[in-house]
């Protein structure tokens, strides 16, 4: 999950580098500490004080066959998870609705989760110097923080090309 999430943003940094298209001002932050609280993403929020924020992660597959479709939050070769909520955090409404209308307008697959009980770094990123709005893109994966973590190269191309179509 974390490690296709840097994966996805290096993937991004050279697309941009290799294309003519003209961007504003870009900020990647690959951080740490997520299961202490987020500090990593704090401090990169806090220095870098985004307006709006992509905050990219794993999110957890549960979607094997011993599990309750009401309990299953999203699914290996789904597609890219735009969230709209987590235990911490509305992403914003209006940026929500744009990732889904961009996905929908260039293809790109896509799951819209409602709900989940995990804190991503958006809770943060959303809260730093007086707030800023963020929407979450993640990465179906299956056994999340485990030494057998499983996801799916389509999804992965499908968060990183919803990303780039986003910025």
């Amino acid at each position: 999950g974390s490690r296709a999430a840097c994966a996805v943003l290096i993937e991004t940094i050279r697309s941009i580098a290799a294309s003519d298209k003209k961007h504003g001002e870009l900020y990647f932050a690959f951080t740490t500490l997520g299961e202490v609280g987020n500090m990593g993403a704090e401090v990169a929020a806090n220095v870098i004080a985004p307006s709006c924020a992509i905050v990219v992660d794993g999110i957890q597959a549960y979607d094997t066959p011993d599990v309750p479709d009401e309990l299953k939050i999203s699914t290996l070769g789904g597609g890219a998870v735009i969230s709209g909520i987590d235990a911490k955090t509305v992403f914003a409404p209006a940026r929500v609705d744009e990732a889904i209308k961009c996905a929908e307008q260039n293809g790109i697959r896509y799951q819209y989760v409602v709900r989940q009980s995990q804190v991503g770094e958006g809770a943060v990123v959303q809260r730093a110097l007086g707030g800023s709005e963020c929407v979450g893109i993640s990465i179906p994966t299956r056994y999340k923080k485990s030494a057998s973590e499983t996801v799916c190269e389509k999804d992965i191309e499908n968060v990183k090309a919803l990303i780039s179509a986003l910025i």
